[in-house]
């Protein structure tokens, strides 16, 4: 059974066989250019719809389970080699050889963009920048006067003073009376008066 299986197995992946003529029962690549596009799909649609029966896979004019009875006759694998990183040998017991090439790969055309992703999270601060240099001197900007004048009043400059400083307001009621204060030093001594009238002076008066 295994030996019916590693046949199979070089069968199936075989790229170059020898002698031998592979025939698929159906391959998409209709023109063999390695690319199944529109030309194949051309070729295809004809039989869009039309019942598919799956054809036999032909080796050297014989079906597969035909040629893998007589491969497996007798005969059993004795060796696997990989040559060159690039070429798979099978060694069989009747001295005969299979190579299988590993194929290219095959880039195909760009395909269509996607969609845009979902947001991604904000990243972290970064660090502050260096102090930029210091811009041109601006140029004067209005008084407080002529922005007054600006909005549509007019007036002099002592009339906006007066508009800023507004009516007076009303007297506040009077404050608590203070503490007494200390008392003060004696005063320098007066001068001496004039001198008074006598009593008979008075008496007379």
């Amino acid at each position: 059974m295994s030996r019916i299986v590693l046949t199979l197995f070089a069968c199936l992946f075989a790229m170059s066989l020898s002698a031998q003529t592979v025939d698929l029962p159906y391959n998409p690549d209709s023109n063999a250019d390695q690319y199944v596009g529109t030309p194949d799909l051309l070729d295809f649609l004809p039989n869009f719809g039309l019942p598919f029966e799956v054809g036999e896979l032909m080796v050297d004019g014989m079906t597969f389970e035909q040629y893998l009875s007589e491969l497996s006759d007798g005969v059993t694998m004795v060796g696997v080699e990989l040559l060159s990183d690039t070429v798979l040998t099978f060694t069989f017991s009747n001295d005969s050889v299979i190579a299988i090439p590993f194929p290219e790969a095959i880039i195909g055309p760009q395909g269509l963009q996607g969609p845009p992703g979902p947001q991604g999270d904000p990243g972290a601060t970064g660090d502050v920048g260096p102090q930029g240099e210091v811009g041109p001197q601006g140029s004067d900007g209005l008084s407080a006067y002529l922005v007054w004048l600006s909005v549509g009043i007019t007036g002099s400059v002592e009339d906006f003073m007066s508009f800023l400083r507004g009516a007076d307001g009303a007297d506040g009621a009077d404050g608590a009376t203070g503490d007494t204060g200390l008392t003060g030093d004696t005063g320098a001594a007066g001068t001496n008066g004039a001198d008074g009238a006598s009593a008979y002076e008075v008496w007379l008066s």
